[in-house]
């Protein structure tokens, strides 16, 4: 397998209750254990040439990742498999869950890399005694610095000081209280003094000072509480005017539903019937052309020019009857269009109504109107008949 190729399944390993790694490719692999070895690089060499119970730890670390990194090195092609990666890093990951190595990215790597950057000899011999790695405690020199180093492994051990990445400054601040507080304890043992007065009145500070943290926490935890209620009121008023909204424009729903459906298939219905006209009219006035050219066939062509005006009025005749079915089909023709489109036009109205419900965007008075324009009566083309005869001239004159 090559540097970018995907791992089949993804490798997952648990390093302790809280930490977990996980490799999709041995690029990662390779960054990860990169990482991993700045820890202990980063700080213990440069302790080496003071301790040398120090060096003979390094050199025990040093060659476990020398040894990965050997591995490594021969499963750089194309015939490895995952398998074979899966062992050789299972092979390292052994001494971090047994205790030799530390995660970079626990609490402990995370609070030994902090205090490296202020105290570096001594961040060696804590992460010397964090590991369960044997040495002989003989060839250590600088006592009061594995003293230190001692009492603040066993604290992280036990939990005496707080775990939390030390990236901010109460943590800073909690730190340097408690190496204060070690170092009086180191000058208590140097000095063989055992004072219990002292003690006692260590353990009352410490107990007011947790007082004024649990005093302070307490008035946080109330403001917070009280603007947790606030929020909460607010989220429930918005939903209980929300859940109005939808009411309203539900039942609108239901109600419109009906009418909605109706006009839609009168608009389909109307449309269709004009293009049917629409269709007569065509056939009609092909008809009526033809019908017109068979009379003045029959007529004035048969005569030739000896024809007369009389001759032609069978003609006019039927060019008149011909206009009178194309206005009927015409006039059928824009009454459905314009029928169809107003149908159309209620149906826009009511999803627009909807709309503006359901956003809580129209007043009770803004809905009359828009319901008034929903159901008023529907527009009619008018009626183009002929124009009147003199019969009807004659009727209207007496």
């Amino acid at each position: 397998m090559q540097a970018n190729d995907v791992f089949e399944p993804t490798l997952k390993y648990v390093l302790g209750e809280k930490l977990s790694v996980r490799f999709k490719t041995p690029a990662e692999i390779d960054a990860w254990v990169s990482e991993e070895r700045k820890l202990y690089s980063n700080i213990m060499p440069a302790a080496v040439g003071g301790d040398q119970a120090i060096g003979s730890v390094w050199n025990q670390i040093n060659q476990r990742f020398e040894q990965f990194n050997q591995t490594r090195q021969s499963l750089n092609n194309a015939n490895s498999t995952t398998a074979q990666f899966k062992q050789a890093i299972e092979a390292l990951l052994n001494y971090y869950t047994s205790g030799n190595l530390i995660h970079s990215q626990s609490a402990w790597g995370l609070y030994v890399a902090q205090l490296a950057s202020s105290e570096p000899q001594l961040a060696a011999r804590v992460l010397v005694m964090l590991g369960n790695i044997g040495f002989q405690l003989s060839m250590g020199q600088g006592g009061n610095l594995w003293l230190r180093a001692g009492a603040i492994s066993e604290g992280l051990r036990r939990g005496w000081i707080d775990q939390k990445p030390v990236v901010d400054i109460g943590l800073q601040k909690f730190r340097q209280d408690w190496e204060s507080k070690l170092q009086g304890v180191e000058d208590g043992f140097q000095a063989k003094i055992g004072d219990s007065t002292a003690l006692v009145k260590s353990l009352g500070e410490q107990r007011d000072n947790w007082s004024t943290h649990l005093t302070d926490f307490a008035k946080e935890s109330a403001v917070a509480l009280d603007k947790l209620r606030v929020d909460a009121n607010g989220a429930i008023e918005q939903g209980v005017a929300d859940i109005d909204n939808f009411k309203k424009t539900y039942n609108s729903a239901l109600a419109l539903r009906a009418p909605t459906q109706y006009w839609h298939d009168k608009a389909v219905t109307h449309r269709n019937t004009g293009f049917y006209w629409l269709a007569a009219f065509v056939v009609v006035a092909a008809i009526g052309l033809l019908g017109c050219w068979f009379v003045w066939h029959e007529t004035a062509e048969a005569i030739g020019k000896e024809a007369t005006y009389s001759t032609l009025l069978p003609t006019i005749g039927a060019a008149a009857l011909a206009a009178w079915f194309l206005r009927i089909c015409s006039r059928q023709v824009l009454s459905n269009f314009a029928l169809g489109a107003d149908a159309s036009e209620r149906v826009a109205m009511v999803k627009t109504y909807l709309a503006l419900s359901e956003g809580g965007h129209a007043s009770e008075k803004e809905r009359g109107l828009i319901l008034a324009a929903i159901f008023r009566p529907s527009t009619r083309v008018t009626d183009d008949a002929a124009p009147p005869s003199w019969l009807d001239l004659v009727s209207k004159e007496k």
